[in-house]
């Protein structure tokens, strides 16, 4: 298993800690699966420290086998969120 930002790809090092929403104390996030081993908080996003960008928590875990995070095998969660789009000229129901 392969724990990296779903964005851009970094990948986690235990050299960084990320710090509690609610208790303001440091932990490593991926050690506990985004619930902080001092208060109980449950984070349900991570911040990237490298794009900065927040990621729903499970989409960080990826099988070395195939290229679907957890979150995507888990939940079902399609690849692309793109939508079709309906054409004006048929429309469906």
């Amino acid at each position: 298993m392969t724990i990296a930002c779903p964005q851009c790809g970094w990948k986690f090092r235990h050299q960084v800690k990320w710090i509690c929403d609610e208790c303001r104390k440091p932990f490593y996030t991926f050690d506990h699966h985004g619930v902080c081993p001092a208060c109980g908080h449950v984070h349900e996003v991570t911040i990237c420290p490298r794009c900065r960008v927040f990621s729903m928590h499970e989409h960080w875990y990826r099988d070395d086998d195939d290229d679907k995070t957890w979150g995507e095998r888990i939940l079902r969660i399609p690849k692309s969120k793109k939508k079709k789009k309906r054409s004006q000229d048929n429309p469906q129901p």
